[in-house]
C-alpha cells in the first residue's frame, strides 16, 4: 500500500474495491436510507434529482473518491447547504449507518479507509453547512 492512511485507488482495488462493489455498497446503503426515519425524510423531500439518479450519482462520487476516476463532477456543498431542519448530530447518523453498509458489502480490510473517506467528506460538509463566518459576522457586526 503506498500510504497506510490513504491508500490510492490501486489499493484500493487490491482490497477489492471496483465499480461492482460501489454500486453494491450505494445500492445498499441508500435502500437503508430510504426508509431510515432520520435520513429518508432529506431524500424524499428535498432531492432534487430521482432516486435511480442520485443512486448513480453517489456511484460516480464514491468511484471518483477511492478509484479516481473523475467520474464525479457535482458540487455536494450546494446541495448539503440548502437542506432545512438539517442536525449536526444527521451527519453522525449518516456515518453510523454509512459504516454498517460498508462492513455488509466490503472486505473488511478496506472498512476503515473508506470510513477515513466518508469521515472526512462528513467533517467537511458539517463545516460548511454549520460555520457560517458570514453569519457571524453580520451577527456580531464583525470588521474585516
Amino acid at each position: 500500500m503506498t500510504s497506510a492512511t490513504d491508500p490510492s485507488a490501486q489499493d484500493f482495488a487490491t482490497m477489492g474495491i471496483d465499480e461492482a462493489m460501489i454500486k453494491k455498497f450505494v445500492t445498499h446503503f441508500y435502500n437503508v436510507v430510504h426508509d431510515d426515519e432520520i435520513l429518508g425524510p432529506y431524500f424524499h423531500k428535498q432531492m432534487d434529482a430521482t432516486w435511480d439518479e442520485h443512486l448513480d450519482k453517489m456511484c460516480n462520487f464514491w468511484s471518483a473518491i477511492l478509484l479516481k476516476t473523475n467520474r464525479f463532477n457535482g458540487r455536494p456543498m450546494p446541495a448539503h447547504t440548502k437542506l432545512t431542519g438539517l442536525q449536526q448530530s444527521d451527519f453522525l447518523h449518516w456515518l453510523i449507518t454509512f459504516e454498517k453498509s460498508i462492513k455488509a458489502c466490503c472486505p473488511a480490510t478496506s472498512v476503515p479507509h473508506i470510513m477515513k473517506k466518508a469521515h472526512q467528506i462528513a467533517n467537511s460538509l458539517q463545516y460548511g453547512v454549520f460555520y457560517r463566518p458570514d453569519v457571524m459576522k453580520a451577527k456580531y457586526q464583525l470588521d474585516e
